[in-house]
């Protein structure tokens, strides 16, 4: 029976091997200067509008570095800056319209790709990896408070 910290090894391993996969076609899909970060700020905003505060502990990087991205995305037209209506010291960031339709077209490309992958996986393979996804989504979930349908933060 494989122990407990062979298992953490696999996924130690697993992870940036599929992470690189997918960052690698993102980046043959889009111009050179789009990048994960850059991504899964979108994916962030896709879901609401954030602070900056919200995208640096989300992304689990400093202020500073979520506000050079930031600032990139902005310039670059894909997010866009407002005054929170509850409260006019508060900057929210959202997705422009370019914002939505790069995100909506990377995202698309990215899960077909691992759709025609998965595809070539056994019946009996799909279901084992299903069942694998959802012991991982359990393991790591666990970790993250999201907002669930009332508005208010629950651990996952």
């Amino acid at each position: 029976m494989i122990s407990n910290e062979q298992l953490a090894r696999r996924i130690l391993e697993l992870i940036p091997l599929a992470m690189r996969a997918v960052h690698a076609r993102m980046r043959r899909m889009t111009e050179s200067n789009f990048v994960p970060p850059h991504y899964r700020v979108l994916a962030l905003l896709y879901r609401e509008p954030r602070g900056m505060s919200d995208l640096a502990r989300c992304q689990a990087v400093s202020l500073p570095t979520m506000s050079r991205t930031v600032s990139a995305l902005v310039e670059r037209g894909l997010v866009a800056r407002s005054q929170d209506p509850k409260d006019r010291r508060r900057v929210l960031l959202s997705l422009t319209d370019e914002g939505r339709a790069l995100f909506l077209r990377v995202h698309a490309e990215i899960e077909e790709r691992l759709a025609q992958r998965i595809a070539t996986l056994s019946a009996e393979e799909r279901e084992q990896l299903a069942a694998g996804l959802e012991v991982l989504h359990r393991l790591f979930a666990a970790d993250f408070p999201t907002k669930g349908p009332s508005g208010i933060t629950e651990r996952v």
